[in-house]
């Protein structure tokens, strides 16, 4: 009889909790957690911006060059809020759909491939705008743009490495 109860109403509760907390903590960062810590937690932040000033100046763009990027840009974050926001809706949704007893696994499922659908989207534009940032450049600089893309990854690579041996000195494995 308890074991029913506790099936019936803990078990989806637990269930629920924990998937919310799972998509919460994804995309939340501990007030007060840094670079620095999320580093030494999670490994090397590495994030390239396609936009940055940075790599504007060191492609050369001309004026007409920066004015489509930041058009280009202000389309992008535009569009990418939007999908974000659908994201987060669908994953409540999915929460709630979760939360009810007994799950239907059809609207869980259905729920779970909207989310997909959006995360493929936000894909995609990522793509998609990149090809556009390629488009505005010349010759030189794409050979550039593409020389500065693979010193990054080379970059970033280094750094994982020197991360987890880190990591596994802390931990004490060999």
């Amino acid at each position: 009889m308890q074991i029913q109860l506790i099936k019936k109403s803990l078990l989806p509760t637990l269930l629920s909790a924990l998937l919310a907390f799972g998509i919460s903590s994804a995309f939340a960062r501990e007030p007060g957690h840094d670079a620095a810590e999320h580093e030494k937690d999670h490994g090397p932040e590495f994030k390239y911006d396609f936009f940055s000033p940075k790599l504007q100046s060191q492609l050369g763009l001309g004026a007409d060059q920066q004015r489509k990027w930041k058009d280009l840009r202000l389309a992008f974050g535009k569009k990418r809020i939007a999908l974000r926001a659908e994201k987060s809706t669908l994953e409540l949704e999915l929460v709630s759909a979760m939360q009810t007893f007994p799950v239907k696994k059809e609207e869980v499922l259905k729920q779970g491939q909207k989310i997909a659908e959006v995360e493929r989207t936000l894909s995609l534009l990522r793509v998609e705008n990149l090809i556009a940032l390629l488009e505005t450049l010349t010759t030189e600089q794409h050979k550039k743009f593409i020389e500065l893309h693979e010193a990054m990854r080379e970059k970033r690579k280094e750094r994982m490495e020197k991360f987890k041996e880190n990591l596994d000195e802390e931990v004490g494995k060999p």
